[in-house]
């Protein structure tokens, strides 16, 4: 599916999914409680990418497209307990990613996971859901320095 494909096929779902997901009250109270956090620890403009209308966007903030340093990242996606799975989705093939090895990704990226959390399926969810709170350092050396002097790799 090319990326043009890929646009004009969530264009085509847009309307339902904000019918079924536009009001960020309505979510699950464990990830209203995760955007609570995330939202005070935010002090730019925030960016919903990905799928979906944008609901949390609009509950938080306008759009802004660079993570600068310092800045805060609130990962939503589809849990899976060990291994990377493949699930038809509405709009092309999707994946159920291990919280540890996602957050493990965003290290090696550089970004610093403050938090991970996962939730069993609501009901209308067919998946658990995984969350991770990460935010890009303002001085990468010290951050893992830090690290390195706890002994740990920043996971609770």
């Amino acid at each position: 599916m090319t990326e043009a494909d890929t646009r004009t096929a969530y264009d085509t779902v847009a309307i339902l999914y904000t019918e079924l997901f536009g009001d960020a009250r309505k979510s699950h109270p464990l990830d209203r409680g995760l955007i609570a956090a995330f939202a005070e620890l935010v002090h730019d403009p925030v960016a919903d990418l990905g799928c979906g209308p944008g609901h949390l966007t609009a509950y938080l903030a306008e759009l802004h497209r660079v993570l600068a340093p310092g800045g805060q990242l609130l990962l939503g996606f589809f849990a899976s307990p060990d291994t990377l799975q493949p699930f038809d989705h509405k709009v092309t093939l999707a994946y159920r990613w291990p919280v540890d090895h996602l957050a493990d990704l965003l290290e090696q990226a550089g970004l610093v996971v403050d938090a991970r959390m996962s939730r069993a399926p609501a009901e209308g969810e067919r998946f658990e859901q995984g969350r991770l709170l990460a935010r890009k350092p303002e001085n990468p050396e010290r951050d893992q320095w830090a690290t390195r002097c706890r002994g740990d790799t920043g996971r609770s």
